[in-house]
């Protein structure tokens, strides 16, 4: 079987007799072009079934509709969800995506960043990771468009957030409401992190609202590059619960944690709600298929995505954005995770 031609620029400017020059003017209105000339170009070329390159009219005009989206952990379900509404209003506005996955690394994320404006990139949305305050400040004060989502800096930056703070701050507030005294908290290494530092002053905050102590002991805090955080929520609190006091409920700083968490309870013999009540953060599809299902603060993840694109398309046309901070709701939804506060604990096996 042979391989069909493909014709080139060149060869439509031999058919109509004109210069490449002439027909690039003419299929990209780059120049005027007489009315009739260009008329002759189109035709041969849809007869030639020539398609410019979307790289060459790129390198032209120094861009290709190209966004940038820095996400910490593909493979979690948070990105991929405020992906999926980023990518939706992308493509409704003809541009892409390229997904820049840091790993939580935030040297690379800063090496990349320092290149973004010798690439022809339009645009940047920072999902959550590490605040990198002063890269990002450079490419505010360099003009370079982006916006940030689950990223919470500074107010003249275009930002999509929620309440991280008021949010588990009532959590902790339902969980009293049931009878719970001794709520721990497991979460990430949030040095860095200002997302995850708001969901901690919240639980401490929330604590304090309902007159129960803060004890240390019922903190569980892993590393800062948890890219596999069930696994390792996993691994430390089969470690802490064995080795500290027993919180009657746990309060998870993300969903994935909280799996973590269920996993190990599952191989101490240990159950969910009667032994340990456990309510996660993000409301990630795989919430309502643990057993029991997840009690979970939901955040409008696809609308957080969706928004943020909205924001940095104005932004690329020179639209002004009247709100730069745009703080969406969050929902407390109820599952079968949470129960009466324990009266006692069974022995944990070795």
């Amino acid at each position: 079987m042979h391989k069909a031609k493909r014709f080139t620029i060149k060869d439509v400017a031999r058919e109509a007799d004109v210069s490449v020059s002439t027909v690039s003017h003419a299929l990209n209105d780059t120049r005027y072009v007489k009315a009739e000339t260009k008329t002759r170009i189109q035709a041969i070329a849809r007869q030639l079934d020539y398609n410019p390159s979307k790289l060459a009219a790129g390198l032209r005009k120094k861009s290709l509709n190209m966004i940038a989206v820095f996400v910490a952990n593909i493979e979690s379900q948070f990105f991929a969800k405020v992906l999926k509404g980023i990518n939706r209003v992308a493509l409704s506005h003809d541009f892409h995506t390229m997904v820049v996955n840091t790993f939580y690394n935030q040297a690379e994320e800063e090496k990349i960043i320092e290149n973004l404006k010798n690439q022809l990139i339009d645009g940047a949305i920072f999902v959550s990771g590490f605040d990198n305050r002063h890269c990002i400040k450079r490419l505010h004060d360099q003009g370079f468009p982006f916006v940030l989502v689950a990223r919470k800096l500074d107010k003249d930056y275009p930002s999509v957030l929620v309440d991280n703070f008021a949010a588990t701050r009532s959590a902790v507030g339902y969980l009293s409401d049931g009878g719970h005294r001794k709520i721990g908290y497991l979460t990430m290494d949030f040095k860095g992190k200002k997302t995850l530092t708001e969901r901690f002053a919240g639980y401490r905050q929330g604590l304090k609202d309902c007159g129960l102590s803060f004890d240390p002991n019922r903190v569980v805090i892993g590393a800062p590059d948890m890219i596999d955080e069930m696994e390792k929520s996993y691994l430390l609190c089969s470690k802490h619960f064995r080795a500290r006091p027993w919180p009657s409920a746990l309060i998870a700083a993300t969903d994935h944690l909280a799996a973590g968490a269920y996993a190990a309870c599952k191989e101490m013999g240990l159950k969910i709600p009667e032994h340990l009540s456990v309510v996660g953060f993000d409301n990630l599809p795989l919430a309502k298929f643990l057993d029991p299902p997840l009690t979970s603060i939901k955040q409008p993840k696809e609308e957080m995505g969706a928004y943020a694109m909205e924001m940095l398309m104005k932004r690329l046309s020179g639209e002004k954005i009247e709100k730069k901070w745009m703080m969406m709701d969050t929902k407390f939804i109820e599952r079968k995770s949470v129960g009466p506060a324990h009266a006692s604990m069974p022995a944990i096996p070795d």
